[in-house]
């Protein structure tokens, strides 16, 4: 329902597309969450880039704690967990739009949850 309000689409037909993953491998997990590592040490290095020379040591400070706050909001994934993809598209209005959302069920110990 979040998404479709989203969409604002009012009277116009909302096209929602649902695509449901099988099981996440170890592998699979594995390459989704180093994604996750990527993104924040390429966001720790722009803001440990100093504007001015005297400021490198806040700089350390600002890029470490940005790392540390964004590793902690992209979730880790596990083997076994579920993906759920959901897409919106109404065309029409101001122009076709598009939009697309995620839910994950995570694998808890042999019951999906």
């Amino acid at each position: 329902m979040e998404l479709y309000e989203k969409m604002l689409a009012r009277d116009l037909p909302c096209k929602l597309t649902v695509a449901i993953s099988k099981p996440l491998t170890r592998q699979q997990a594995d390459l989704i969450n180093e994604r996750g590592t990527i993104i924040a040490l390429l966001l720790t290095g722009l803001f440990n880039a100093p504007i001015h020379p005297f400021s490198k040591p806040a700089a350390r400070v600002v890029g470490a704690t940005v790392g540390l706050i964004t590793k902690s909001i992209i979730r880790s994934y596990h083997a076994g967990d579920v993906v759920i993809g959901l897409e919106a598209q109404v065309d029409g209005g101001i122009g076709p739009q598009r939009s697309m959302s995620a839910i994950v069920i995570p694998f808890l110990g042999g019951v999906i949850q």
